[in-house]
């Protein structure tokens, strides 16, 4: 049933400090086992595949043949492959602080603002399993990438359990970084940039040719016209070459 939390003073205070409402209910242990097997299929460009087996069984080992099964797919950024030079280069783009602030237009978008995701729901076959086909978008932009699958398991009592597993893929066979050591300079002032490329293990490729460029950003406090006839200030970014 439900319990009340709320810390008590002496003499207590009238209304109290705060209180919090829990649900308290006797364990049940789980009557069925959830598995979850991805496979990844090749990339060709941007497009690639997933291929997952959602496995449930009761515990005393029979199949749970009819149940549903709902699935949710997910991406996000995954780590770069450990190596010597993994820590030492940036191989990302690094958020802005101006990312997510609607009143800053940047010809840059934040790639890690690009959220990509499926669902989908099913039903066991007779051996207990449901076969999960779904494309994939690999963005170039991010780098190595999660691709997430997780299942939920009802039983004929509406008792939930849910597996999960992940795969990593790659959008390309090598990743460029760099490494600036200041990031303030002064006018005129030349820097050293370091540049490094790594491949899908995290193994330096030497004797591969990298180019860096030099953008320049101007930014200006413009003023724009909205939907409804209002006028609003808002930062906008140019952005031009100034030098490889």
């Amino acid at each position: 049933g439900g319990r009340v939390v709320r810390p008590e003073l002496d003499p207590a205070p009238d209304p109290p400090l705060a209180k919090a409402m829990i649900q308290v209910a006797e364990f049940e242990a789980p009557r069925f086992a959830v598995d979850v097997d991805v496979r990844s299929e090749a990339a060709k460009a941007r497009a690639a595949g997933l291929s997952a087996t959602v496995r449930a069984r009761y515990l005393f080992g029979a199949p749970m043949d009819g149940a549903r099964v709902s699935w949710t797919l997910k991406r996000s950024e995954a780590r770069f492959p450990q190596g010597p030079l993994t820590d030492e280069l940036t191989f990302r783009r690094r958020d802005a602080w101006y990312d997510g602030d609607d009143d800053v237009d940047d010809e840059d978008e934040a790639p890690s603002r690009k959220v990509w995701s499926r669902a989908g729901s099913g039903q066991l076959s007779p051996d207990g399993t449901l076969l999960v086909k779904q494309a994939l978008d690999l963005d170039p932009a991010l780098g190595p990438q999660e691709f997430s699958l997780e299942a939920d398991v009802a039983d004929s009592s509406y008792r939930h359990i849910a597996g999960r597993a992940a795969v990593t893929m790659h959008p390309a066979k090598r990743y460029a970084g760099l490494k600036i050591e200041r990031g303030w300079l002064g006018v005129g002032e030349a820097f050293p940039v370091e540049l490094g490329v790594i491949d899908t293990e995290g193994q330096a490729v030497a004797g591969a040719r990298v180019t860096a460029r030099v953008e320049r950003i101007d930014w200006k406090y413009v003023q724009r016209r909205g939907a409804g006839g209002a006028l609003r200030w808002d930062w906008t970014s140019s952005r031009a070459a100034a030098g490889s």
